[in-house]
């Protein structure tokens, strides 16, 4: 998997030595960087949001206090937290420009996700950017493992859908 494109991000760098999971997905799209992101953040149709409630009654079912109000929480490019240390839905913002790249955490108790969009414009294509979307995913314990692989299949259709959903957003 070539991560090259977030060689120069530090915070992102750190992650993908040390992640047990991996998942680059790209789309390119018109719009502007961070409403791409705010509209991926933001993509939660009915299904989506049942399935965050079948998570969430799994995990109290195994002794685990989840809250995942902020998960389904709506986004604009002008209310993406970009600031290290502020709240993007259920993610924390390590490190972003608010222009080319966006990197973030959601610390679990069992698992640990980074997310990271970087924008490059697409050569010969005014107006057209080519966004990166990177997953890492490192697990604390046996839990983790066991969480991560109950919703891989989810993540890789809610990421591909919300990224070519935020992608052609206008």
């Amino acid at each position: 998997m070539n991560t090259s494109m977030f060689d120069g991000v530090e915070s992102m760098v750190e992650h993908i030595g040390s992640a047990d999971c991996m998942d680059l997905k790209q789309v390119q799209g018109t719009v502007s960087f961070r409403p791409f992101v705010a509209g991926l953040l933001s993509y939660s149709p009915f299904w989506v949001q049942f399935l965050y409630t079948v998570r969430r009654w799994t995990l109290q079912v195994m002794g685990f206090d989840v809250d995942l109000k902020e998960a389904t929480k709506k986004l604009t490019g002008e209310t993406l937290a970009i600031s290290p240390g502020e709240s993007a839905t259920f993610f924390e913002v390590l490190e972003s420009d608010g222009k080319t790249y966006w990197i973030a955490k959601a610390p679990e108790s069992n698992l640990g996700a980074v997310l990271g969009v970087i924008a490059e414009p697409v050569p010969n294509k005014p107006g057209v950017s080519q966004f990166h979307v990177l997953t890492t995913v490192r697990y604390h314990n046996n839990i983790g493992r066991l969480e991560y692989n109950m919703v891989r299949p989810f993540h890789h259709l809610i990421l591909w859908l919300g990224m070519r959903k935020a992608a052609n957003a206008m």
